[in-house]
C-alpha cells in the first residue's frame, strides 16, 4: 500500500525509500520486483480502470518502477554466461511489457543469453526472428483476456513452423494468471505467474 501511494503520487524518492527498507531486510531484486512492485502496479491498474487516477499517473507509476528496477538490476549478481538462449515478446496488441521484462531479467541473471523484443509483436515478425536466432526458449505474454485467442494461435503457429526441433514455449502475463490452467488450452509447455517463479526455470 505504501509503495502504491508513492507511485500514484509520482513520488520516486518515497518509492526508493520503500525499496531500501526491503533491501535492508534482505530481499533481492526479483523478490522486490514480484512481491512489492508487481502487486503495487496491479493496484495502480485497478485504480485507473475505476477512473480514480489518470492515464498520466499510471504511466508515471510505470516509469518510476522501470527506473528503480533498472538501477537495482545492474547492481545484482550475474551468473556465468551459458549457451542457453531465451527470447521474450508480448503478443500482438499487448502493450504491457514490464512483467515480461522482469522474467527476461530473471533468465539473464541466471546466465542465459536473452533477447527482449518487447510489446505488441506481430506474429509473422516473431516467427521470422525465432527462425533467425533459434532460441531454446520462447516466453510470451498476454495482459488482457481478449488477447488469449491470439496467443493460442501464435503458440500453434510456432509449433507448426518449428515441428522438427522447436523451442520450449512459456507463457505468462496477467491474463494467464486469472484463469486456472489456461496455459494448457493455449498449448504452451509451461506457465509461470511471475519472474521469481520463472527464475527456477532458468537453473
Amino acid at each position: 500500500d505504501e509503495l502504491t501511494r508513492c507511485l500514484v503520487a509520482g513520488d520516486a524518492g518515497g518509492a526508493r525509500c520503500v525499496v531500501r527498507q526491503r533491501e535492508a531486510a534482505g530481499l533481492g531484486y526479483l523478490q522486490i520486483a514480484t512481491r512489492l512492485f508487481q502487486p503495487a502496479l496491479y493496484a495502480v491498474g485497478q485504480l485507473w480502470q475505476r477512473n480514480e487516477i489518470t492515464v498520466a499517473q499510471e504511466h508515471l507509476a510505470s516509469a518510476i518502477t522501470q527506473t528503480i528496477l533498472t538501477q537495482m538490476f545492474v547492481r545484482d549478481d550475474f551468473l556465468a554466461r551459458r549457451e542457453d538462449k531465451a527470447l521474450f515478446a508480448c503478443v500482438a496488441r499487448n502493450s504491457h511489457a514490464l512483467g515480461l521484462r522482469l522474467v527476461c531479467d530473471a533468465f539473464e541473471l541466471k546466465g542465459w543469453s536473452v533477447q527482449f523484443i518487447g510489446s505488441n509483436v506481430p506474429a509473422d515478425a516473431l516467427i521470422a526472428h525465432i527462425d533467425a536466432w533459434r532460441p531454446h526458449l520462447v516466453c510470451l505474454s498476454a495482459s488482457l483476456v481478449p488477447q488469449l485467442p491470439e496467443l493460442r494461435r501464435l503458440v500453434a503457429e510456432i509449433r507448426a513452423t518449428f515441428s522438427g526441433g522447436r523451442p520450449s514455449i512459456i507463457i505468462g502475463g496477467l491474463a494467464t494468471n486469472e484463469i486456472t490452467s489456461i496455459w494448457r488450452w493455449i498449448g504452451a509447455d509451461e506457465w509461470f505467474p511471475d519472474a521469481e517463479a520463472a527464475s527456477a526455470r532458468g537453473d
